[in-house]
């Protein structure tokens, strides 16, 4: 029964995608995110449906006589340039090729959805139906994960949608974190009570799911998440009293096992799981150290040859705390994104890569600091602000560099300095390749 329903949601998702690309966008942003397979069990699984409403995002573009936008951004050609050399990177790998060349293709659709982020998303109501779309994507499932977790009494292991990235708890945590922000910004913009109320409650749920993942990264995401808001917001009665009920609230129903591991933070140096990521840190810098300018390759730290290989060169970094060896009966991931890029893609890539996280933030900054913004821009750009915060501390102790989300607020980050530019100018009119279909 679940997959027939999905079956005509997706034939309807479809038809919408091809007639007005920006919900086209919004939807592809929406599957990459809730990975819909994890939700289906039968022949709806062999749709492809984010693979299907790309296309149809991609030929609606095509068809659809939309207005030219202005790409002249420097984030732009710095996203332009960091996928151009994931290219260069994969050509000269040391790993195994296939592999890697399967973790490209990967990267590319990744890096299709920001390009048609940049290309489609023009406006306020384009831009809030992307954020929907990214709130009802992680936060369904953080909160179905949430109310397990509630149910359970506190036994539930919480974790993302199945086979995909988000399966790993500490993944889940840091896209969970970088979704409450933007929740945040529709709780201020919604005009009904109900979803005010509702959308308070994906973040409250939000917050539990984290707590639930017990990931010390999350839980450090909710800290800084909670620190920039008492210190940036305006309302700061208001908004730090709901702050401490809801963080309390969700404290009061953790584990004890939960408070025991939390309290590992602080000895970290001695903690084996920790360390372990300080080893896998070493072999992705000497792999970047030999080949300073392209890396090993999307992956290479976790191929197991290459591994081995620079496991005997291990003691060249013996000045940096760590376990004597690296094992070498197994190869693990680099367990951060700048030390995965570094391996992935040199110093070159690493450098690009901080670069798009610096102009992103700075951006970010600047358009709320420019009081002559309108109000929903500014907020908008202070929430995003704080998930780039997040992703920036936590991602230092999680592989997620190839993230659909990031690449999706990279890509928001350049519509909404256009569209700060283009304020009081009247945009032109959309047309569609249908014509008996209204303009939105």
């Amino acid at each position: 029964m679940r997959d027939i329903a999905f079956s005509v949601f997706f034939v309807y998702f479809l038809i919408t995608a091809f007639r007005v690309p920006f919900i086209g966008v919004a939807l592809w942003v929406w599957t990459s995110l809730i990975v819909p397979t994890s939700l289906i069990y039968g022949f709806a699984t062999s749709l492809r449906a984010n693979l299907t409403i790309a296309l149809a995002t991609m030929l609606s573009f095509i068809f659809n006589k939309s207005p030219k936008v202005s790409l002249r951004s420097a984030l732009f050609f710095l996203v332009v340039f960091y996928a151009f050399w994931t290219l260069v990177t994969s050509l000269t790998t040391i790993s195994v090729p296939s592999i890697v060349w399967e973790e490209w293709i990967k990267f590319m659709k990744i890096f299709l959805l920001f390009l048609f982020v940049t290309l489609i998303v023009e406006k306020r109501l384009h831009i809030d139906t992307l954020c929907w779309a990214i709130v009802l994507s992680v936060g369904f499932h953080s909160t179905v994960e949430a109310l397990k977790f509630i149910n359970s009494g506190g036994g539930h292991n919480v974790r993302g949608p199945i086979a995909s990235l988000l399966t790993d708890r500490n993944h889940f945590s840091v896209a969970v974190a970088m979704m409450l922000p933007i929740a945040a910004y529709l709780v201020a913009q919604a005009k009904k009570m109900q979803f005010k109320v509702v959308l308070i409650g994906v973040i409250f749920l939000g917050v539990l799911a984290i707590i639930g993942t017990s990931s010390r990264g999350g839980f450090v995401g909710l800290a800084i998440l909670g620190i920039v808001w008492g210190l940036r917001t305006k309302r700061k009665f208001l908004n730090i009293t709901l702050m401490i009920i809801i963080a309390g609230s969700a404290l009061s129903l953790a584990p004890s096992d939960w408070r025991a591991r939390m309290s590992t933070i602080e000895s970290a140096g001695e903690d084996s799981s920790f360390m372990g990521r300080v080893v896998s840190w070493k072999q992705s810098t000497l792999i970047a150290l030999d080949n300073p300018f392209t890396g090993g390759g999307f992956y290479a730290v976790q191929d197991w040859e290459v591994w081995q290989h620079y496991a005997i060169e291990f003691h060249k970094l013996d000045f940096i705390t760590s376990p004597e060896a690296a094992d070498t009966s197994y190869a693990v991931a680099a367990h951060s994104v700048y030390f995965q890029v570094l391996g992935d893609h040199g110093f070159v890539g690493l450098i690009l890569f901080l670069l798009m996280l610096y102009f992103s933030y700075r951006t970010l900054m600047s358009l709320y600091k420019d009081k002559s913004n309108e109000d929903w821009l500014r907020t908008l750009s202070q929430m995003l602000s704080y998930s780039l915060l997040v992703y920036g501390i936590i991602g230092s102790t999680v592989g997620m560099a190839n993230f659909d989300l990031l690449y999706a607020i990279f890509g928001l980050v350049i519509v909404l300095q256009r569209v700060a530019k283009s304020a009081g100018k009247e945009l032109p009119r959309e047309r569609y390749f249908f014509s008996n279909w209204s303009s939105p």
